[in-house]
């Protein structure tokens, strides 16, 4: 860390062997925040497993959002 990685590419691998007073406040373990639970590892393996099907439709969620504000966009309302 101390390296700018220079040293040791993996060194966010690592940050439990750095001691908590010398680690800065922006290197932070997700595992701290992150709770696992089914729900979660659900959805995990339902979006890994339709991962086609899920980026096709927000793909078509996304067009007819821009589709329907430039729409309303280009149509401005007479007061």
């Amino acid at each position: 860390m101390h390296s700018n990685g220079v040293a040791h590419k993996d060194w966010y691998l690592h940050i439990d062997q750095i001691p908590a007073p010398n680690r800065p406040s922006y290197v932070v373990r997700v595992s701290d925040f992150y709770t696992d639970n089914g729900f979660t590892a659900y959805l995990i393996k339902a979006v890994r497993k339709n991962a086609l099907e899920v980026s096709a439709s927000l793909i078509v969620v996304g067009a007819a959002l821009g589709f329907l504000m430039k729409r309303r966009m280009g149509n401005p309302k007479a007061a």
